[in-house]
């Protein structure tokens, strides 16, 4: 089921994020970024919108965007990695966004994710970055091409 993040999510989130973390983060500053007091913050803004994917009481993937068009975390638990969930939730925030008719999907993927992207139609649109002790590769989709 996908519902909207609640606070008392924030713990799992964090938890579900932590196997990801050295795809991404290059440094102690980098870390921050994923604290439960930044994800608690994430949850209070009106411009995020943070969803959660649940299974029998199991937060199981997570996914937010930044209005108008910046996914900001898409993780899905490493247990259901080719299940088919990360596609479905993908599809859940892609229908929100089309919603809000955006022209373009924005993205800082991790290289792990990066080919996940591509099959979501995402192109590179520059070479990898590092800053604010993150590593990433800027991606973008456009949502007007079939």
């Amino acid at each position: 089921m996908i519902r909207i993040a609640q606070t008392g999510d924030v713990k799992n989130i964090v938890k579900l994020i932590q196997f990801y973390m050295n795809d991404i983060v290059i440094s102690e500053s980098g870390r921050c970024h994923f604290s439960e007091e930044i994800i608690s913050s994430l949850l209070d803004r009106k411009d995020v919108h943070y969803y959660v994917y649940e299974e029998a009481g199991s937060l199981c993937a997570v996914i937010a965007y930044k209005e108008p068009n910046h996914v900001l975390h898409f993780f899905v638990d490493h247990a259901f990695k080719g299940t088919g969930l990360g596609r479905c939730l993908w599809g859940f925030m892609e229908a929100e966004l089309m919603k809000q008719n955006v022209e373009n999907i924005t993205v800082n993927s991790s290289v792990y994710a990066q080919p996940i992207y591509e099959k979501f139609g995402f192109n590179t649109v520059s070479k990898m970055v590092e800053e604010h002790g993150l590593r990433f590769i800027p991606m973008l989709k456009n949502m007007n091409k079939n």
